[in-house]
């Protein structure tokens, strides 16, 4: 299947976890998705809004707040962290929303709007309504916790 690049089926995940110094295996499944995804000639952006938690940061040292944006196997990834307070889940909401929305909004400057999202996780479902009511992008969600 030959399709030039502005034919390309253009996907947008959203996740709430990336791998990193503090949590290795966060996020890798929404990762190995994303270059999966790539490698079927699909053009693949990733954003993730990873709230780390206080034990972590205490542990590993002190986090940089500021968002790391980079290409790695194709896939166009935008990550920040935040440290998440215990017992105030509604905070790790409210940034994830606050900080992806920014992100979006950085990624569709440099690459135009996506086809459709797909979302890993309440806490980006939240975002991808606020985006889809913007931006009139549908989405999918793909829910992991067991608490639903």
């Amino acid at each position: 299947m030959n399709q030039n690049y502005n034919d390309q089926q253009h996907i947008l995940i959203l996740s709430n976890g990336y791998p990193s110094v503090y949590q290795t295996l966060s996020g890798s499944f929404w990762k190995d998705q994303a270059e999966a995804l790539s490698d079927q000639n699909c053009k693949v952006g990733l954003i993730a809004t990873t709230p780390i938690s206080l034990k972590d940061i205490k542990r590993k040292g002190v986090m940089n707040l500021r968002s790391k944006t980079k290409i790695e196997n194709g896939v166009y990834t935008s990550v920040i962290r935040f440290p998440n307070v215990p017992f105030f889940n509604f905070l790790e909401s409210f940034f994830s929303v606050f900080f992806g929305y920014y992100l979006f909004k950085k990624y569709i400057r440099k690459n135009g709007l996506p086809d459709v999202i797909h979302v890993h996780r309440y806490e980006a479902g939240l975002l991808a309504y606020k985006i889809k009511k913007s931006y009139k992008i549908p989405y999918v969600v793909t829910e992991h916790s067991s608490r639903f």
